[in-house]
């Protein structure tokens, strides 16, 4: 795991992501570690976006530049994190120790559903995920395991 300091249209964030081989073929991530925010026009829409003292909910949140503008834009609001993939979790988690995010937001390993049940999860190692989509082909090496849902 490394961090890397990126300039968000609201100052500059410190954002943790794993740095194997593999987690490098995911955009995001590859991104990130380049010192560059992903899709940087999309998170200052939704820093834009947010209400300050609001809740926001980022699904599939990857390794965080999205929830950074919803924390950010909420101020002193709340944000949930879902993510489902542990080791890009960790990562979430150790940003969450940053003394500025000290209880401004959560994280969750569940996936999100409108029912609470175990559900098919399809993961590729490098910070790709997805849940079964009636007739996707997945790529053979892309690892599943069953999921506890929460609905929202």
């Amino acid at each position: 795991m490394e961090s890397v300091n990126l300039q968000f249209k609201q100052g500059e964030r410190t954002i943790y992501y794993p740095n194997s081989t593999e987690n490098m073929k995911c955009k995001v991530i590859k991104t990130t570690s380049k010192g560059k925010v992903w899709e940087k026009r999309i998170t200052n829409k939704i820093y834009n976006d947010c209400k300050k003292n609001h809740c926001a909910i980022d699904i599939g949140s990857n390794i965080g530049i999205h929830t950074m503008s919803m924390i950010d834009g909420v101020s002193d609001g709340f944000v949930i994190a879902f993510e489902p993939q542990e080791e890009i979790a960790e990562c979430l988690l150790e940003t969450n120790k940053q003394p500025f995010l000290d209880g401004k937001f959560d994280v969750s390993t569940n996936l999100v559903s409108n029912e609470n049940k175990k559900q098919l999860f399809y993961s590729d190692g490098t910070g790709r995920s997805r849940i079964p989509i009636e007739g996707h082909r997945y790529i053979k090496k892309w690892t599943k395991k069953y999921i506890d849902t929460v609905s929202i």
